[in-house]
């Protein structure tokens, strides 16, 4: 079956058909975008302070919920390593280093079943994190007060409920690792 693609240019219309078309469209509709000036969002050129590459210390633990540091900065870490805009690499040979800890975290019933029976949880976590440039110590980027929440069920059985509650972290986690790393090449 062939494939067929109208390409309409200044109220000038082709029919492209066949992958030559589809190459030709893709083509048009790249160069059109480019032209308006469309880009993706944290698309910057560049790293604050120019840096190449990244080290991810591990967050301290300023909460009583043991191991949430290692949620933290695993997806802290994940995330440069998916982006792959700055080589990751350890604290000794990176340009910048990203430190923090996790300040605060704190529980509120969401909705509750009966007037003394929660049936959703909310936790909401606070980092306070800086980018340092490892030579000079300049302070590349910083947010002290980096903040996100999100719902558990509490099913009223412990082990389920503690899974729920996992699940939440680690959603606020990966969530404000991409904030993060959004955050520090949003302003370059």
């Amino acid at each position: 079956m062939d494939q067929k693609l109208a390409l309409c240019v200044a109220g000038r219309c082709w029919l492209l058909t066949g992958l030559r078309g589809v190459f030709l469209y893709c083509f048009a509709l790249g160069i059109g975008l480019a032209a308006c000036g469309y880009r993706f969002v944290g698309d910057a050129v560049h790293a604050p302070g120019d840096i190449e590459s990244i080290a991810v210390g591990v967050l301290e633990n300023r909460t009583t919920i043991v191991g949430i540091e290692t949620i933290f900065t695993k997806a802290l870490l994940n995330e440069f390593i998916r982006a792959q805009r700055l080589a990751v690499k350890q604290p000794i040979e990176a340009d910048a280093v990203l430190s923090g800890a996790i300040t605060g975290i704190k529980t509120d019933a969401a909705s509750h079943l009966e007037a003394e029976k929660t049936l959703e949880t909310r936790v909401t976590i606070t980092l306070s994190l800086t980018l340092k440039h490892r030579g000079s110590g300049e302070i590349l980027w910083e947010n002290t007060s980096l903040s996100y929440y999100q719902e558990y069920t509490d099913t009223g059985l412990p082990l389920a409920t503690s899974e729920n509650r996992r699940l939440a972290i680690a959603y606020i986690a990966d969530y404000l690792a991409e904030k993060v790393y959004q955050d520090i090449f949003a302003r370059f």
